[in-house]
């Protein structure tokens, strides 16, 4: 299952970055600090969001007493997606040969 799910997070900050860019008609622009709060703030909406439908409507799974929780939904589920996120970004950035102007 943990296979499963960092794909399906590969996918989720491989479409937010797709996002971005489009946000800011540049694949491969060097990154802001605008930047990365759009990229930031579009994870975090998207990781309430699936948080949300899946624990509380879909009732996919529940968070235990010791958890964290904002809004019900778990705090380091709703931070990991962007802090991952904007992680592979710099990273990409750093191992690139293209170097923004």
């Amino acid at each position: 299952m943990m296979v499963e799910m960092a794909f399906y997070d590969a996918v989720a900050v491989s479409g937010l970055y797709l996002f971005h860019s489009f946000v800011f008609r540049s694949l491969l622009r060097g990154n802001t600090v605008s930047h990365i709060a759009v990229f930031f703030l579009a994870a975090i909406i998207t990781a309430a969001v699936v948080e949300y439908a899946a624990a509380h409507l879909l009732h996919a799974w529940n968070y235990l007493p010791s958890m964290p929780t904002v809004a019900g939904i778990g705090l380091l589920p709703l931070l990991q997606l962007a802090v991952t996120g904007v992680a592979s970004i710099f990273a990409a950035e750093r191992l690139s040969s293209h170097k923004a102007a």
